[in-house]
């Protein structure tokens, strides 16, 4: 059994090591390049995963830059940010877009993102020591 919760802790810790470096890039990206708005959903959630324990939606948002050029494009929300029941036509979501390329959006409260990784390191940490634990009083 110990080595079945190492098995299991460690692709989950390296994931989510992984989800935070990604975000914590992501946001410095978007912190020198981007333009928060607030977008509002144009069309229902078309799609939803779950992906090692994590959900992600994809939506299609509007909003207009600060050009005033209409832009509808796709954004996808990881972890537990938004349940596909709020993401309703209409619903206002807060969004920060590359002022070069305005389809590439981000949330602007990416909160949530941090979360889900930190829950994921956390549990997967809980999930090694007690293999280990458990391996070692096994011998």
């Amino acid at each position: 059994m110990p080595i079945v919760l190492l098995f299991f802790g460690i692709p989950f810790f390296i994931l989510g090591i992984r989800t935070l470096i990604k975000t914590i890039a992501a946001n410095k990206e978007f912190k020198e390049n981007g333009i928060p708005v607030t977008a509002r959903v144009h069309d229902s959630v078309f799609s939803s995963s779950k992906g090692m324990g994590m959900s992600k939606l994809r939506v299609n948002i509007a909003f207009d830059t600060i050009d005033n050029d209409k832009v509808i494009t796709e954004l996808e929300i990881v972890g537990h940010y938004h349940s596909r029941h709020t993401l309703r036509i209409g619903r206002k979501i807060d969004i920060v877009y590359h002022k070069d390329n305005p389809k590439k959006v981000h949330i602007a409260n990416s909160v949530h993102a941090y979360i889900a990784s930190v829950i994921s390191i956390i549990a997967s940490l809980v999930f090694i020591i007690i293999g280990i634990i458990g391996m070692s009083r096994s011998v």
